[in-house]
């Protein structure tokens, strides 16, 4: 009776579809004194969609004790989110075949992101390729990054003081 009472079989069943489109260009536009000017552009398409289904004996609410460790109780998650991005990138080359510089470049990039669940987002970067001899590369960079919340972060459910403490505090929003 005890080990029944301490065993149990326990099935999890989720689900994690994407999809995704991109279409870019990209190539010189022109020549400057160190090089070609090189560009990049595009289109991009993401959807994901996430479904969770917990096994009986781990729903929120089960009849009988429910309380298996190392596993919250959980609802069905069913969730979707997309976003549509478009970006620009454009390496200028500054520098080449100087005696301090094999190649001298600026790097610099945007992307503006349009997500269903939280809008539209800026990212962007600036970057210096510095190529002192052509063996050798430092680079130097300053970006602004977005991370929009994953689907299923976005749809995790809030299940209040009862959720097993694992380091991972889902979002109280």
């Amino acid at each position: 009776a005890c080990a029944d009472y301490v065993s149990r079989d326990a099935t999890n069943e989720q689900t994690v579809q994407m999809t995704v489109a991109e279409a870019s260009i990209s190539g010189a536009l022109f020549d400057l004194p160190a090089g070609e000017l090189k560009t990049a552009f595009g289109i991009f398409y993401k959807e994901d969609e996430y479904k969770y289904r917990p096994d009986a004996v781990l729903q929120v609410g089960c009849p009988d004790n429910c309380d298996i460790q190392g596993f919250n109780a959980s609802d069905d998650v069913d969730g979707y989110d997309y976003n549509t991005d478009l970006y620009a990138e454009l390496l200028v080359p500054l520098a080449s075949g100087r005696r301090w510089a094999h190649s001298l470049d600026a790097v610099l990039g945007y992307r503006w992101s349009d997500y269903a669940s939280v809008g539209g987002v800026n990212s962007y970067k600036a970057e210096l390729l510095y190529r002192p001899v052509e063996a050798y590369l430092l680079r130097g960079s300053f970006q602004h990054a977005v991370r929009a919340p994953s689907v299923y972060e976005l749809y995790e459910p809030q299940l209040g003081p009862t959720v097993f403490t694992n380091g991972f505090n889902p979002d109280p929003c």
